[in-house]
């Protein structure tokens, strides 16, 4: 699924700056519909599929969200709280990707409102014993935090609490302590 997901973006990639005349995400509208179905599909790797896609996409895709805003973030909020844990760690991604990618500061601020949600996905990855993907999520946040640390300013308090609480869990492995 996650090689068909590549190969997808690969082509939407090659055809957005190809298509002459035309260019971006406009060039093969199909797409778009597509990636929004998926990510609201009853099936679940349907929606991870669609979120996966999206964070492969993002740089190429945000002038033509940018309209859609409001819907893109009702995704990534009902996604991050999905009841299939990879739908979450996906979301995770593919909101902080969407995020980087957003230059305009009023569309960014409207993210931060997901940010307890999305640290959620730590603890979860946490509770399920998975540790590498709890150190996949707190490096996002940690090269996220990298490029735009006032962005986590309205958040600061509750990240650092849950950064400690990991340092300080002493059955975690200590990898896992010291990326915390």
């Amino acid at each position: 699924r996650r090689k068909l997901c590549d190969t997808v973006s690969e082509v939407a990639v090659f055809i957005f700056h190809e298509v002459k005349g035309v260019s971006g995400p406009k060039s093969w509208p199909q797409l778009l519909t597509f990636l929004m179905a998926s990510c609201v599909s009853n099936v679940s790797t349907q929606r991870s599929s669609g979120l996966f896609m999206i964070t492969r996409l993002a740089l190429e895709l945000k002038d033509v969200l940018q309209p859609q805003m409001d819907r893109i973030k009702q995704i990534f909020a009902k996604s991050l709280q999905d009841e299939d844990y990879r739908v979450r760690l996906d979301a995770l991604t593919a909101t902080i990707s969407f995020i980087e990618v957003v230059f305009d500061e009023e569309t960014k601020n409207q993210f931060k409102k997901l940010i307890p949600t999305m640290a959620a996905t730590i603890t979860m990855a946490l509770n399920k014993n998975s540790e590498d993907d709890a150190q996949s999520a707190i490096g996002l946040f940690i090269e996220m935090a990298e490029a735009d640390a006032e962005y986590f300013q309205s958040c600061l308090g509750q990240l650092c609490q849950l950064f400690f609480k990991i340092c300080k869990t002493k059955n975690l492995q200590p990898s896992t302590r010291q990326y915390a």
